[in-house]
């Protein structure tokens, strides 16, 4: 179940990233630079950390422990907390939900403290 959990997030930031970079591509003459650089920052954002989950998860043989599951937790709400905001807030709807996006860097940057555990316990 865990394993479709994971690859089903793969698929969905993967597909959403592309998605929502076409997206941009279009609509850009609609939007002003500041919104333009919120939603690129948010594609980044999700893009790189995206690399970063299925990294976590190929570091990881076993993907049952409890690490990976935590690591790759802590990424998934982060990314969905964090860049889904940068897009609302790209779009001026960032009032509905923008008390979360300070709560989503800081689980990304739980991420990066909880990595070098996930590297330690793969490496031995």
């Amino acid at each position: 179940m865990i394993k479709f959990f994971y690859f089903f997030c793969i698929i969905f930031f993967g597909l959403s990233s592309l998605l929502l970079e076409a997206t941009l591509s279009h609509l850009q003459i609609y939007f002003n630079s500041y919104q333009k650089d919120i939603f690129k920052t948010g594609l980044r954002f999700q893009e790189f950390y995206l690399v970063f989950f299925i990294i976590g998860i190929i570091l990881d043989r076993k993907i049952q422990y409890i690490r990976t599951k935590v690591f790759c937790g802590l990424i998934f709400f982060g990314i969905i907390f964090f860049c889904f905001n940068l897009y609302l807030k790209a779009f001026d709807l960032h009032y509905l939900v923008s008390i979360l996006t300070p709560f989503g860097a800081i689980l990304l940057g739980l991420s990066w403290i909880f990595f070098p555990f996930l590297l330690f316990k793969s490496a031995n």
